[in-house]
């Protein structure tokens, strides 16, 4: 998935939340794109020293809340119809700069609330806003540019690799969360091993 470096706005590096084990560990860079004339704002992200492989339509014309997590100075949460993305910054200023950018693009104001459901129904089928790009755009100019063409034709490439990249997500969090896991574990097992060890050479010197 390609980034149009054009339209980034803010980018940085984040700290993702795990699904499974719920844990910041998954560090991601993070793109945060304009919209266009004929698309919305777009986030895309992936996992560090590796291609961006993850986008989310930050479109106004779907329900969107942006979210401080209560408790923490550096944590936020990003709520669409689809699900809720949560990352974690480095410090609180950078939160507060992602939000901005976020807030500003997306035109939404930023929430100190707990939850936010937001109902799925609100959300505008991808249908029903690409498969009238092309003529939105002859209608506003009859003769449309050649950079006009090109970001429709990269709108269309976003939305196909938004979703290819959807079962790639799933099993690229699941094999984060499992290396997770395998750690802890090793970790627990090895200090556990060392105690025993310990407790082994006591009494033998007894």
């Amino acid at each position: 998935m390609r980034v149009n470096f054009e339209r980034v706005v803010k980018q940085g590096i984040l700290s993702k939340k795990g699904s499974i084990l719920g844990l910041y560990n998954n560090e991601c860079l993070v793109y945060l794109e304009k919209g266009t004339s004929s698309a919305g704002p777009v986030l895309k992200y992936g996992p560090k020293r590796k291609p961006v492989a993850y986008n989310v339509d930050l479109n106004n014309s779907i329900a969107i809340a942006l979210l401080r997590t209560p408790g923490s100075k550096t944590k936020f949460q990003i709520v669409t119809p689809d699900g809720s993305l949560k990352f974690k910054a480095m410090n609180s200023q950078e939160r507060e700069q992602w939000l901005s950018a976020l807030a500003k693009e997306v035109g939404v104001a930023i929430s100190d609330e707990k939850n936010v459901t937001i109902d799925a129904k609100s959300k505008k089928k991808p249908s029903d806003k690409h498969d009238t790009a092309l003529r939105r755009l002859q209608e506003e100019s009859p003769s449309p540019t050649l950079s006009q063409i090109n970001d429709l034709l990269l709108e269309h490439e976003n939305m196909l690799h938004a979703k290819i990249g959807q079962s790639q997500e799933s099993y690229e969090r699941y094999s984060q969360d499992m290396s997770s896991l395998e750690s802890e574990l090793e970790k627990k097992y090895r200090e556990r091993f060392t105690k025993m060890k310990n407790s082994s050479e006591a009494f033998l010197q007894h």
